[in-house]
């Protein structure tokens, strides 16, 4: 008859330790440390319990984009339809025009894409920080942002290598948002912007740098392009599943003296894999013109990004 309050006492302490455990991978988790892919059945799990707790299907999916822009980078309604695809993801993301964005308007959100807006503000950029602060996961594509509001400051300091950086912003209390970093790349410009380009005219090709990665994952490279995209470079030495060959050095051709390199980021994670920078619209590389359709690129970023 002893022997119970001590079996007991240890179920009780076997409970709690499962409990907390839980707990801990719920958080690891949310926070984007671990993906839920790596625990058998905890993505069904995790999805769940926030199906519950936000009252909204999860994982949901917000396409951000300007509809008055017309030379951003990224085609929102495709990309929206490739999600949609009953052959690949098969969900339902929401579209909404960036230039009415609120905080309140990210709550419940899994995902937000961001494309096709080069003007964005410093309160939006601020609003995305704090977004992905409470948990929230961040697709930012090409060049994006990349054009501040009438009356936004950059930080104009001489020597400094954000001076002018188009996502290094000032606030009016002169509090510095380094957007820049909180991607995880700076901004050089786009390849059609060096190059006079056509869909016909050869951009590069895409080297996977990890197969295994779930952006990347299954994806081979030397797959040509014939795209658009964005010329970056590393804030810091952040995860890059995806790179842009060029195949030889790029010049500008209105300035020669001007080189690019050859090889250029085209995905880069940051924050805890909360956040993907793409350089190219992955919905690009799938569009209905296109010989080779790599559709693996628009459903990888889904999955790789909530599961």
């Amino acid at each position: 008859m002893g022997k119970k309050p001590a079996n007991n006492k240890w179920l009780v302490r076997l409970i709690f330790l499962l409990v907390v455990v839980i707990i801990v991978i719920f958080i690891f988790i949310w926070t984007g440390n671990i993906r839920c892919r790596a625990i058998p059945g905890a993505c069904e799990v995790y999805w769940g319990v926030m199906t519950i707790v936000t009252g909204r299907n999860q994982p949901s999916v917000l396409i951000l984009h300007d509809p008055t822009d017309d030379e951003g980078l990224g085609n929102p309604e495709l990309l929206k339809q490739l999600l949609s695809d009953k052959k690949g993801i098969a969900i339902h993301p929401t579209i909404a025009d960036i230039r009415y964005l609120n905080p309140e308007q990210l709550k419940n959100v899994s995902l937000v894409i961001v494309e096709k807006a080069k003007k964005i503000s410093t309160i939006q950029l601020l609003t995305f920080q704090n977004y992905a602060s409470q948990g929230g996961r961040i697709v930012w594509i090409g060049d994006a942002g990349t054009v501040p509001y009438d009356g936004d400051n950059l930080l104009g300091q001489e020597g400094s290598v954000d001076a002018n950086n188009p996502w290094v912003r000032v606030t009016d209390e002169n509090m510095i948002i380094y957007f820049n970093k909180f991607l995880g790349v700076n901004y050089i410009t786009n390849f059609c912007n060096v190059r006079n380009c056509t869909k016909e005219v050869y951009s590069g090709k895409l080297v996977v740098v990890s197969d295994t990665h779930p952006l990347t994952y299954g994806i081979r490279s030397g797959l040509q392009i014939y795209d658009n995209y964005s010329i970056v470079k590393k804030t810091e030495p952040n995860p890059t599943p995806l790179m842009i060959e060029y195949g030889a050095n790029l010049f500008d051709e209105t300035d020669k003296t001007k080189n690019y390199g050859k090889v250029f980021e085209g995905i880069v994670t940051s924050n805890s894999n909360l956040i993907a920078y793409y350089a190219i619209p992955p919905e690009y590389l799938a569009e209905d013109d296109d010989k080779e359709k790599y559709y693996s690129f628009v459903w990888n970023m889904f999955d790789g990004m909530v599961r």
